[in-house]
C-alpha cells in the first residue's frame, strides 16, 4: 500500500506527464476540441459524451459520423430543431438503437430551444437540490428521459440515474464543462470544479484501488464519491484533474496488456 504522500506525488506526476494536447488523439474530448463557441463545445460536448461507451476507435467513428453531419455550426442546427434524423446516423451504436439516437437528438434539440443551454436545465435542478450533484443529476436525468418520449433500455442507458449507475458519461460530460486546463474547456460558470465527482469507468476504478482510494468493489456513484473525497486530500478545490491522466494510464496499459505497472 501507498502512503498517501507516495500516491498524492504519483497523481501529480501522471497529470503533468498527460494532461497534454498531444494526449486528446486517445480521448473522446478530441472531437469537442473541433469548435471555439461555447454553444458549439456544450452542444457537441453533452452527445459525444453520451455516445461515449467502447473502444476508443468505435466512439471517435460513430460520433464523428454524426458530428460531420451536423456541419459547423451544430448548436445552431441541432437547435433549428428540423430534420432532426437527417443528422443521425443510419446504424444503430451499442446499445443505442437508431430510434434511440434520434430521440437523444431531439431531446437535446428541445433543450437547446427552450432553454439555450444544457447548463441552465441542470443549474435549475441543481440549485433546486441545494447542490447537490446526486440529486441534481437525478432529476436532470429524469427530465431528459421524459423529453426523449421513449421508453427503451438505450434511452435509459443515455440518461442513467446515480442510485443504479455511476453516470460515468454525465460526470465525463461536466468535467469537460466545468474544469478549465489543456483538455477541459471551463465554459460552464453554475458549478465549481470543487463540487465535481470523477467520473468512474473501469479504467480508473481500477487505478484508485491499486492506490488505495476506494475499498469497493463495484464502480457505483457511492466509489466515485469515496474517490472523489481521497483526491480532495490532495487538490481540494479541482479534485477529479486527475482523470484524464488515470485514463490514459489504463489505455496505455492495456494496449500493452499488462495494466498497472505505470503506477
Amino acid at each position: 500500500m501507498k502512503s498517501d504522500q507516495d500516491v498524492a506525488e504519483t497523481l501529480r506526476r501522471l497529470y503533468l506527464h498527460y494532461t497534454r494536447k498531444s494526449f486528446l488523439r486517445t480521448d473522446p474530448v478530441v472531437l469537442v476540441h473541433r469548435y471555439s463557441s461555447p454553444q458549439d463545445i456544450e452542444c457537441t460536448g453533452f452527445l459525444v459524451s453520451l455516445f461515449s461507451l467502447g473502444r476508443i476507435e468505435s466512439i471517435l467513428n460513430f460520433c464523428s459520423s454524426f458530428l460531420t453531419r451536423l456541419g459547423n455550426a451544430p448548436y445552431e442546427n441541432l437547435g433549428d430543431g428540423k430534420g432532426i434524423e437527417n443528422f443521425v446516423p443510419d446504424r444503430p451504436y451499442r446499445f443505442f438503437s437508431r430510434e434511440d439516437v434520434v430521440a437523444i437528438f431531439q431531446a437535446t434539440s428541445q433543450v437547446i430551444r427552450e432553454n439555450g443551454s444544457v447548463e441552465s436545465v441542470f443549474q435549475s435542478f441543481y440549485s433546486q437540490t441545494n447542490r447537490n450533484l446526486k440529486r441534481g443529476t437525478e432529476q436532470f436525468m429524469l427530465y431528459m428521459r421524459q423529453l426523449a418520449r421513449r421508453e427503451s433500455h438505450g434511452i435509459k442507458v443515455a440518461f442513467p440515474l446515480p442510485s443504479t449507475s455511476a453516470c460515468k458519461r454525465w460526470l465525463l460530460f461536466l468535467r469537460w464543462m466545468v474544469r478549465k486546463d489543456n483538455v477541459d474547456f471551463g465554459i460552464w460558470k453554475s458549478v465549481n470544479p470543487s463540487e465535481l465527482i470523477i467520473p468512474l469507468d473501469v479504467h480508473v476504478f481500477r487505478a484508485a484501488q491499486r492506490l488505495g482510494l476506494t475499498t469497493r468493489r463495484s464502480a457505483s456513484w457511492a466509489a466515485a464519491a469515496e474517490i472523489t473525497e481521497k483526491l480532495k486530500k490532495i487538490d481540494p478545490t479541482d479534485p477529479v484533474k486527475y482523470d484524464f491522466a488515470l485514463v490514459r494510464v489504463g489505455y496505455f496499459e492495456y494496449r500493452r496488456s499488462a495494466y498497472g505497472k505505470t503506477l
